[in-house]
């Protein structure tokens, strides 16, 4: 059986849209767990959710 072949433009593309997820995830937790603000009873379960 032939293995599975991924185009590498496709590879480094779908790599690249991980790593930015990865990095958007990261910083809206850091703002989620900073977060100072008159909005923060609003907004930090929101954050929550959008990280989670």
């Amino acid at each position: 059986m032939e293995g599975f072949k991924i185009d590498q433009n496709l590879y480094r593309a779908l790599n690249q849209l991980l790593q930015d997820l990865t990095v958007a995830e990261r910083n809206i937790h850091i703002l989620h767990w900073n977060l100072i603000a008159e909005g923060f009873i609003y907004l930090h379960p929101y954050l929550g959710d959008v990280y989670n």
